[in-house]
């Protein structure tokens, strides 16, 4: 057997003491140990068929050799020895250590010799459960702006169909959104580090889903995603699965990235800026590092792209109607009658009835009123489909634009063998801003005879007004700081306590203006009421745009939203005792967390003046326990095949959660607000199994739980006190049918319940992974999960007099007072009514069946290159919701705004010496331009207006080269990464969507199109 023997003159004894610098790409291991050995001076000797076939994961920093070494062959199924010399002797696994155990059971945080601050359990993709993880081989050639754009495009279980940056039409934001299996954001639980960042707070609903858009993609190391109720590890609102993202911290040295991209039509530029240092000030006893980044974008206008152009024109050509009433400008003068009858130019010029009820003038059109006439008449029953210029449509935003930056830092400092101290936190800052067109143009009517007014018929003008663009700026500010400590138990174990901080800050701002008192003006065509000019539609365009412009007045609004967070945390992990497959391990947790959404004000100002609202003091507490355990229960070599790496998951948690918030009460005299409180109560498991029938199978199977407690504006009660029996007739058959008014004032609920329960979930796991290990072949993984959550949240459809008269079947929605002696003596059997609620229960009932196949193939070398193909695609039957029981069931796979019934990305990766090559392609399935019933949408104009009934499927390709340049010593930089990418190889265009409240395009695409990105980063 030939053997290797990687020798550089160096000092022996360096294997455990000196650092080195390391930078390795992910490739063979064969290829990785000959480059450690050759740059760094480390010794390896081993067999060739050791390590034939077997990869290696990237590994930067300043380390030691054998912390190198550790992380080259961790999980690789090859062990390592150190000679007394100094020299490292790699040997092959036996086979019962090949079950990929990990940490077992251990916080990451709290394996020894590791260097992270990541609070969970280390996931992997040959784990119980069917986590997806996304390392430094996708995040080191991803041409991506930041995690949700990754995450939409390179996630298949990522149902998220809109980004916020692309929704210009609502309040403007550029954070992430993730919604795994389309269940929801609310129920996808978003992880920095294995711990919950502060909720972004809302001003009309609860704790949201926090943004980690600001985090540089530089500074994660990996992203650990589970596509499963996971409310046994995690907690509550972990319904639809958790989104992980590990940062880097076991880092030494320096470094600074310079990234710039363009469209191929010369705009949508961005630029960003990374830089990172890790030293250690004390000779290895204390390390810290601090990272910063800061990233822009230029604007986009909807101008630059003709997606705005090809909707109009669908929209004209095969929804007239609803085009007439559409909210989108055209850069025309439109005109129809208002009973849809034909149009008549007035007999002054000529009478004629004209070939349709609507016409255009074009925009600066110059002429006589007989010369436009004229064009009326040629232009009947025609419509423009060009967008409107300027302001009002080619000059406002096609998304928002979106600025970032971030400051990182971390610290870990070792006081003896047995008691280490920590401090980490980040502060995230996400700004973006628009024009959109408030109104996107003004429709009013104008009676027959007003002067300017062409046509005989009573009409309808439509024209853009360019001042009306608002400008919408949002801002998002996340914060969090950790401290803590961590010391050595007995027998093994391991006990960290550390407490959090954090704040979240939501601010918006809108400012524009808005046209009040117009409508006579146009209806008479004479002055306005305050001496303002007549507005002529018909007229010379720059005077109409002066006269309308007359009748504004500025309009905006303003809020700064705040959450405050903390969380204190004790953790223990180690081995119970030793079990044939390996040790048997757990972790435990107690922790305390509590955010609160302070009182602020919300202002508007208009042309009703100024308005200002308060929002309501918010505070919920969560109080939880929690335990995991693995078992290893059978060695990977037992008689029992089957049997063989037998391993067992069970986590069991217990969260109390306790709200507080004020209920309100209208009376018609006054308005009065009670604090009130409502506590739940969740317990919940994660259980599972994996076992290795054979080298090359892995089966695993799984079940877990989770609960989500109602949100704070279900809760929150809004009652109305009657004062009369004509506004709710309501009488009570408990009383002789007397009306429930007589017997006193009583409240009817119009909102929120305090009795409202908890949303549960349930996920079924089950599937197989062929030839985990990765060698001398491909691993493929494919896992079945259905997932369901019952008791949703909604309307129960229950009149009040329904309530009353079957009051024993809805327990707690009828209130009453005792019954009194004297209203016994009467013959009544209950008591006065004193609340009614029949607005929420949990009736609803969500199910989601999906079947996710992974592909990793080291593929025989190819012109001397490594060659990997891998993949990943979701196939997803099932999205269906029913509202309440006994309602239909209502479908949501493949409509606008759900996922996709099959989606996947698949790519091929070369490297050679220090050149790396990879082409990937996203695909996304056929979908249906039509909103699902489950969205409530009435006018379904893009089904109309699309040339065909489907939206065709898509595939988009992302072509990346990396090169590492290895500089001399001697001259500080150390080496030189470039990163040259092209996004959307081949420039295909998202489909177009006929909707005007759409911006004309597909939102599962990037509406820039073909982009080039140039990145360069230079190692110190």
């Amino acid at each position: 057997m030939a053997l290797v023997l990687i020798m550089i003159a160096g000092p022996a004894e360096a294997a455990r003491a000196a650092t080195v610098f390391v930078d390795i790409r992910a490739g063979s291991l064969q290829d990785a140990l000959a480059e450690l050995g050759r740059e760094n001076g480390i010794e390896v000797l081993y067999a060739a068929d050791v390590v034939r076939g077997r990869r290696a994961p990237a590994v930067k920093g300043r380390l030691t050799p054998e912390r190198a070494i550790a992380l080259l062959t961790g999980g690789s199924g090859v062990g390592y020895r150190i000679t007394p010399d100094g020299v490292f002797v790699l040997f092959e696994l036996p086979k019962s250590e090949l079950a990929d155990q990990g940490d077992g059971a251990v916080s990451e945080l709290l394996v020894v010799g590791r260097r992270t601050q990541n609070a969970d359990i280390r996931r992997t993709q040959n784990d119980i459960q069917p986590y997806t993880v996304i390392g430094a081989r996708l995040l080191d050639v991803a041409p991506h702006d930041n995690l949700d754009q990754l995450l939409r495009e390179r996630l298949p279980a990522n149902g998220q169909v809109i980004s916020p940056v692309q929704n210009v039409n609502a309040p403007v934001g550029a954070n992430s959104a993730i919604n795994l299996r389309g269940i929801g954001q609310q129920r996808t639980l978003v992880l920095v580090d294995g711990r919950r960042l502060p909720s972004l707070p809302s001003d009309t609903a609860g704790f949201e889903q926090s943004d980690i858009n600001a985090i540089p993609m530089g500074a994660v190391e990996r992203i650990e995603v589970l596509t499963a109720t996971a409310g046994g590890i995690h907690g509550p609102t972990a319904i639809g699965g958790v989104v992980n993202v590990v940062l880097k911290r076991d880092y030494r040295g320096a470094d600074l990235t310079v990234e710039s991209g363009l469209s191929s039509r010369g705009d949508a530029g961005r630029g960003r800026v990374e830089a990172r240092i890790g030293f250690t000030p004390d000779h290895g006893r204390t390390d810290v590092m601090l990272a910063a980044s800061y990233s822009a974008a230029q604007r986009l206008t909807v101008g630059r792209r003709d997606y705005a152009r090809r909707s109009l024109g669908w929209q004209a050509a095969n929804g007239a109607p609803a085009f007439l009433l559409q909210q989108r400008p055209v850069n025309a003068i439109t005109v129809r009658t208002s009973q849809g009858d034909p149009l008549r130019l007035d007999p002054a010029y000529g009478g004629a009835v004209l070939a349709g009820s609507y016409s255009f003038l074009p925009i600066g059109f110059q002429g006589s009123d007989q010369e436009k006439a004229a064009v009326l008449a040629a232009n009947a029953g025609k419509l423009p489909a060009d967008p409107a210029a300027g302001m009002a449509g080619d000059d406002t935003s096609l998304v928002s634009t979106p600025q970032t930056r971030s400051l990182l830092f971390s610290v870990r400092r070792r006081f003896s063998d047995h008691v280490e101290a920590f401090a980490d936190g980040f502060s995230l800052h996400d700004r973006s801003w628009n024009y959109a067109t408030r109104h996107p143009g003004f429709r009013s009517e104008t009676q027959a005879n007003a002067p300017g007014n062409l046509f005989a018929n009573t009409v309808y003008f439509y024209f853009p007004v360019p001042g009306l663009a608002d400008k919408k700026i949002t801002t998002t500010d996340v914060s969090r700081a950790t401290g803590g400590l961590i010391a050595s138990l007995p027998r093994r174990w391991q006990a960290s306590a550390d407490y959090t901080l954090g704040r979240s800050i939501l601010e918006r701002r809108r400012d524009g203006r808005t046209i009040y008192g117009i409508e006579s003006a146009l209806w008479n065509g004479l002055a306005g009421p305050a001496g303002q000019p007549p507005v002529i539609p018909l007229g010379d365009y720059a005077s109409l745009q002066a006269a309308a412009m007359a009748y504004a007045v500025p309009s905006g609004e303003r809020t700064r939203l705040t959450t405050d967070f903390s969380s204190g945390v004790i953790r223990a992990a180690g081995p119970i005792l030793t079990l044939p497959g390996g040790p048997l391990t757990a972790t435990l947790l107690t922790e305390v967390r509590r955010e609160r959404m302070p009182r602020v004000n919300y202002v508007t100002f208009g042309a009703g003046g100024r308005s200002t609202y308060a929002t309501n003091d918010r505070t919920q507490r969560v109080t939880s326990a929690y335990a995991e355990f693995r078992a290893p229960v059978m060695a990977g070599d037992a008689r029992f095949v089957p049997a063989r790496g037998l391993e067992l998951q069970l986590a069991l948690r217990r969260d109390e959660v306790k709200t507080t918030f004020p209920d309100t009460v209208l009376t018609g005299v006054a308005t009065t607000q009670t604090m009130a409180t409502v506590r739940n109560t969740a317990d919940v498991y994660t259980a599972g199994v994996r076992s290795f029938p054979t080298d090359w199978l892995m089966i695993r199977a799984s079940a877990a739980t989770g609960k989500t407690p109602p949100d704070i504006t279900q809760l929150q009660e809004l009652a109305i006190v009657p004062t009369s029996f004509g506004a709710y007739p309501f009488t009570d058959p408990e009383r002789g049918g007397r009306p429930v008014i007589a017997d006193g004032p009583f409240a009817v609920a119009q909102r929120g319940w305090h009795g409202i329960g908890q949303e549960t979930g349930l996920t079924r796991s089950i599937g197989v992974v062929i030839n985990p290990s990765g060698r001398n072949g491909p691993r493929v993984s494919i896992d079945a999960s259905r997932v369901e959550a019952k008791g949703e949240i909604n309307p129960i459809g229950i009149g009040g007099q329904d309530l009353i008269n079957a009051e024993a079947l809805y327990p707690g929605r009828v209130v009453r007072e005792p019954l009194s002696a004297a209203d016994a003596a009467l013959g009544y059997t209950a008591g006065r009514i004193v609340a009614i609620n029949g607005v929420l229960g949990n009736v609803g009932r969500t199910i989601a069946e999906t079947v996710d196949v992974n592909l990793d193939w080291a593929l025989p070398r190819v012109l001397q290159g490594e060659t990997l193909l891998y993949g990943a695609g979701t196939w997803q039957p099932t999205l269906k919701t029913q509202r309440r029981p006994g309602t239909p069931w209502l479908d949501r796979v493949g409509y606008r705004e759900d996922p996709l019934r099959w989606r996947g990305n698949a790519g091929v990766q070369w490297a050679r010496g220090l050149l790396s090559l990879d082409l990937n392609a996203q695909y996304l399935g056929r979908s249906s331009p039509r909103f699902s019933a489950y969205s409530k949408v009435v006018a379904q104009n893009a089904a109309y207006n699309q040339t065909r009934t489907y939206t065709p499927s898509r595939l988009y390709l992302d072509l990346t080269a990396r090169r590492r340049f290895d500089i001399p010593a001697g001259h500080g930089l150390e080496s030189l990464n470039v990163r040259f990418a092209v996004q959307n190889l081949l420039d295909s265009s998202p489909p177009i969507v006929a909707d005007p409240n759409n911006m004309g395009y597909d939102y599962r695409g990037d509406p820039r199109r073909r982009r080039f990105e140039l990145s360069v980063s230079g190692r110190f």
